[in-house]
């Protein structure tokens, strides 16, 4: 069975990936279609109405599977019984069944889709896998996997992490257990061996990006995550059917799987990951000066102060969305560029701004409050730390939460600083006085 379904997708390790001339890609717009959270949980019914759907204009997609679900909602931790994908053969079946006749691509979508111990579900913040140790996210990973083996008989060769997070662990991890690719959001920092191609739109932003992408006459790429369980009334079918049709009706669009895009065309999809780069939220580059810079850009626009920063993103963004990924991509170095000016002049302010207060503490106290002025200094020292703290706290993304942190450290050097140049402008206004003008 793994022969059979390997030969229908032509999946191959990606050094081995076919070459495309450059002339097919002109104009060419591909469109991925990645249905995730299918489980031991689906209904099959359902589920075969809407792969009638793809038969239907003979298109195929991407099925992220969930092997080890839990009942109820998703992000709920409280649930505490598990449905093993064993448990509904119907499902298995027919999964099995439509990816062979098909030529759709069987994905692992996590190994349980349920928030580990690091997650805040009540703001929001849900990951299975980000933030885990490395052999944690692999024992998951194959964990998964094997459930997968077992009761489809086929190894996936894409990872879907649940809710599009994930770190370079998960990365590293899929990469010990023989993935090949990794489709989370529009971009992932990935390593050799494996790739990425995220999703990019949905259901219901595809019409208006696909028109545009017919209208530039470039080479497109256009990843659409739904989910069929949602596609149940009567204006969700009409939306996939909408999506399928103007890809049905258009000549230059072509209906491929993950695996088969990764395949076919290696390079769109590089170039494609690393220009989103330049469009996703900073914070999600982590570990660069993008993501710790989001702390100054942040406070700049509560300012009301504009920065040539965001023009640059605003610019990348355009690029991208006209399929010019080589001239957003090439934007890159500037924009990191900025991000370390950014972050330098943000080090800078708080420094002096630390100082500033420091020395006008410093004047209030010793005009006022001689004898109490210490209390002053300890109270404006705690003052400065609890507001970095309670910003800290405020923060979701982890560079920019450090980052804040030493800002605040920078704040308290500077405050320091502040009140030792004033206590030092004292000692030598006395000392003066002292030993030259009382002689």
């Amino acid at each position: 069975m793994q022969e059979q379904y390997n030969s229908i997708h032509g999946l191959t390790p990606i050094q081995e990936s076919v070459s495309i001339d450059k002339k097919d890609l002109k104009g060419k717009i591909v469109v991925v279609f990645r249905n995730d959270d299918l489980s031991a949980c689906s209904d099959v019914e359902h589920e075969r109405r809407i792969a009638d759907m793809f038969c239907r204009y003979n298109f195929r997609q991407t099925l992220g599977v969930i092997p080890l679900r839990y009942e109820g909602q998703l992000r709920d931790r409280r649930t505490t019984r598990q449905v093993q994908f064993y448990e509904n053969p119907r499902i298995i079946k027919f999964l099995l069944e439509y990816a062979v006749q098909s030529g759709s691509e069987i994905a692992l979508h996590g190994c349980t889709h349920r928030p580990n111990r690091l997650s805040c579900p009540s703001r929001r913040e849900e990951f299975e896998f980000e933030g885990l140790p490395l052999y944690e996210q692999e024992e998951l990973i194959a964990r998964g996997t094997k459930v997968l083996v077992e009761c489809i008989s086929i190894k996936p060769c894409t990872f879907i992490p649940p809710w599009n997070r994930l770190d370079r662990n998960t990365v590293l991890a899929c990469l010990k257990q023989g993935y090949k690719i990794v489709s989370s959001g529009p971009f992932t920092p990935v390593v050799d061996g494996i790739a990425s191609l995220g999703m990019n739109c949905e259901l219901g932003t595809f019409p208006s990006l696909f028109e545009k992408a017919q209208t530039t006459g470039k080479q497109f790429l256009l990843v659409i995550n739904y989910h069929s369980r949602f596609i149940t009334g009567e204006k969700e079918i009409a939306s996939l059917e909408r999506a399928l049709s103007l890809c049905a009706c258009s000549t230059n669009a072509e209906v491929l799987t993950v695996a088969e895009t990764v395949r076919l065309y290696p390079e769109l999809v590089r170039k494609v990951n690393e220009a989103a780069m330049n469009v996703v939220p900073q914070w999600q580059v982590p570990h660069t000066e993008r993501s710790r810079a989001v702390v100054y850009l942040r406070a700049l626009r509560g300012l009301g102060i504009k920065n040539k920063l965001v023009q640059t993103y605003s610019t990348a963004h355009s690029l991208y969305w006209q399929g010019r990924y080589e001239e957003a991509l090439n934007l890159s170095p500037f924009i990191d560029q900025q991000c370390k000016h950014l972050q330098t002049f943000g080090w800078f302010t708080t420094v002096v701004v630390g100082v500033a207060i420091g020395v006008l503490v410093w004047a209030i106290s010793s005009r006022f409050y001689f004898s109490g002025r210490i209390y002053w200094y300890v109270g404006l020292l705690v003052i400065i730390a609890l507001l970095g703290t309670a910003l800290k706290w405020r923060l979701t993304n982890k560079d920019a939460k450090r980052e804040t942190m030493f800002a605040t450290l920078l704040g308290i050097t500077g405050a320091i600083c502040g009140i030792g140049t004033g206590e030092l402008m004292s000692f030598l206004n006395r000392y003066i006085h002292d030993h030259f003008f009382d002689m």
